[in-house]
Order: C-alpha cells, then structure tokens, then sequence
C-alpha cells in the first residue's frame, strides 16, 4: 500500500501458476473492477508478464 496527500494505491503481484488443465477467463472479476473504481475516478492497471501478474488500483482520497 501507498498513499499520498491526494491518493490510496494499492498493488497486488502475484506468481503465475503454470498447469496442464487451463481453464479461459472472462475476466468478468478484473471487469468488474475496473467498473467500480471508474465510477469513484479511480485507475485499474493490469501488467501480464510471462511469470508474475500485477494489479495496480489506485483511489483517490477524499478532502
């Protein structure tokens, strides 16, 4: 977590998991996501690399 004077942001990174039995996503979740924090003028940032995937919410903090 880490803020300042005007936002919250908030990055999850977590390790792919590599398996023999892959099921596609609709994303609908990460969808949703963005979704909400559109609505409050927040950002949704998504880094897919080959072994990690990061998660980068930022809000913004009421005055």
């Amino acid at each position: 977590m880490i803020s300042d004077e005007n936002n919250l942001k908030l990055v999850f990174k977590n390790k792919k998991k590599y398996s023999t039995n892959y099921i596609e996503s609709n994303q609908i979740g990460l969808k949703s996501v963005q979704q909400m924090l559109k609505i409050h003028d927040g950002t949704f940032m998504i880094v897919d690399n080959e072994d990690n995937f990061t998660v980068t919410i930022t809000i913004p903090l009421i005055k």
